[in-house]
């Protein structure tokens, strides 16, 4: 059982690790310091972290989950004479990647950003987070705040059709998509979307055995990325009501039985 203990702290003690966190809405922030109750406060959670020095270790208080009233108190404090003081629960001993998973677990996972969801599930270590983050490196690609080291790596935000995809058969089909969005657009900066990973990735996860991937290649790099994606999204408009999702893989189906009188799926 990790050990905690309840402290009263000032917000100058307190700090932010983004690795450990959603992204701060600044907006929200402070639309709570304007109308401020401090009855509305709670109970922060921290982590005591002790970072190793030439002497003597230094402290750290670190908020788990509050960031948004931590930040709406501090700066309510930095602009009137209100207590300070903030009522925390404060761990000790946890590892960032337990400070990841105890973020997780304290908050709706609809309520956090597909994201931010991913980053901190990188940061906690768990198994399908850190499976799609090595896909997408293999590829050259990476989440910005979970890249491994590939310095000429190309930025995505797809997470939330990453995820999808990875889920319907342990990121097979994923990986695959992968391997013909590179091989098709090896160029361009925008070729991994929610359009191409679900339009693609669905292909391979309806159809593990059997397909002409080649082919599929050869198709997609004579349309090219920018008509590929305009006709997804022309789908969605005269289809009213479609999702991405499905508009991606009716259309990519339809792409790749093109032409063909044999291997149709």
């Amino acid at each position: 059982m990790t050990k905690s203990r309840i402290m009263k702290l000032k917000v100058e003690e307190l700090t932010v690790d983004p690795a450990v966190q959603r992204q701060l809405d600044p907006r929200r922030v402070r639309k709570l310091a304007d109308n401020w109750d401090p009855k509305m406060v709670g109970v922060l959670t921290v982590s005591h972290r002790l970072i190793p020095d030439f002497d003597e270790p230094t402290e750290e208080f670190v908020v788990l989950d509050g960031q948004t009233r931590f930040r709406a108190l501090e700066l309510v404090a930095g602009e009137s004479d209100v207590d300070s003081l903030i009522t925390c629960e404060v761990f000790e001993g946890l590892t960032r990647a337990e400070e990841a998973a105890m973020f997780l677990s304290h908050n709706d996972r609809k309520a956090v950003t597909p994201r931010d969801r991913f980053r901190l599930a990188v940061a906690a270590e768990e198994e399908w987070a850190l499976d799609i983050r090595d896909i997408a490196a293999d590829h050259g690609w990476y989440v910005q705040g979970t890249e491994k080291s590939a310095p000429k790596a190309k930025v995505f935000t797809a997470i939330g059709a990453a995820e999808k995809i990875y889920s319907l058969d342990d990121g097979r089909a994923l990986k695959r998509a992968f391997d013909v969005i590179e091989r098709a657009w090896p160029r361009a900066t925008g070729s991994v979307c929610g359009e191409t990973l679900y339009g693609i990735g669905l292909l391979f996860a309806e159809n593990p055995t059997g397909l002409d991937g080649s082919g599929l290649v050869h198709k997609l790099e004579k349309i090219g990325l920018a008509r590929f994606i305009s006709a997804v999204n022309d789908r969605r408009r005269t289809h009213p009501g479609t999702s991405i999702k499905t508009a991606a893989q009716d259309w990519t189906v339809e792409l790749y039985n093109r032409g063909r009188r044999t291997h149709r799926v």
